[in-house]
């Protein structure tokens, strides 16, 4: 099997595309397929991409979220008053959540920062 198709595979399956369907796509067997989803660098490689798309994705979501925090804010604005007070009752209903989300993540990211700075005298890598 040529690099292109590889490549051409293993980004169709990362996709979610079939086995059938890629390699109809790619013009190869099924069994072809298979034997590169056993193969732990096509699986190494797979992963790769899902996690590019997943960071992708996040990244979108979180510049959306903005803008929905902005548009919940503006809301509060609002000449209806039952707007302003939905638009209150869900800024409310969500925003314990989303510090102790963000508390998290600051937690998370100074125990691994400490985690590597004793790995590091420890001459671990």
């Amino acid at each position: 099997m040529t690099l292109k198709k590889r490549a051409g595979l293993i980004l169709r399956l990362a996709n979610g595309e079939t086995v059938a369907a890629a390699a109809r796509s790619e013009r190869v067997s099924r069994s072809h397929v298979y034997k590169l989803l056993a193969d732990p660098q096509a699986q190494r490689d797979m992963l790769a991409i899902r996690a590019r798309y997943q960071r992708l994705t996040v990244g979108k979501m979180v510049r959306g979220s903005v803008k929905a925090v902005d548009k919940l804010v503006a809301l509060l604005g609002a000449e209806s008053e039952h707007v302003q007070l939905s638009a209150a009752r869900y800024i409310l209903t969500l925003t314990p959540e989303w510090i102790a989300t963000a508390d998290h993540e600051i937690r998370l990211t100074d125990l691994e920062a400490a985690q590597a700075r004793r790995d590091a005298q420890n001459g671990h890598h």
